[in-house]
């Protein structure tokens, strides 16, 4: 199956800046145990489709969560102005799947403490999109 969080993935993956410090560790939700910071994780919040009488449903929007965890902030400050200058208003076609645009709602920055262990607090920054996409034909 194809879908939206699966293009923006490999488009971040691909982009040297973030690569550097996550190569393919963005994750769906959970993060495997081995996994060394950083990392990232993903998680679809919602679905929705512009209703119009008469007409086929509008372009559906996904509202995307990403998180990215590092050790030290000017790693997660360089990881998260990098993804954000990918993300901002991004559009792509691959896989079948056509994203027209990704919206930056909001980006916000904490100190967690990751569960397993006795892991040293982590740096998280988290961005709110919007994505407006469809299937290719």
């Amino acid at each position: 199956m194809k879908y939206p969080e699966q293009v923006i993935c490999r488009a971040l993956s691909a982009t040297p800046a973030v690569a550097r410090h996550l190569g393919f560790r963005l994750f769906p939700m959970i993060v495997p145990t081995s996994a060394p910071l950083p990392f990232g994780t993903y998680q679809r919040e919602g679905v929705e489709r512009e209703q119009t009488i008469g007409l086929p449903p509008g372009v559906p929007k996904v509202d995307l969560t990403i998180n990215l965890y590092a050790a030290s902030y000017a790693v997660i400050r360089e990881l998260a102005d990098a993804c954000r200058a990918k993300l901002d208003h991004l559009r792509i076609t691959s896989q079948g799947v056509e994203i027209t645009n990704v919206t930056i709602e909001s980006e916000s920055e904490d100190i967690v403490q990751l569960e397993g262990g006795d892991l040293p607090p982590a740096w998280q920054v988290t961005f709110r999109l919007s994505v407006q996409w469809s299937e290719a034909e």
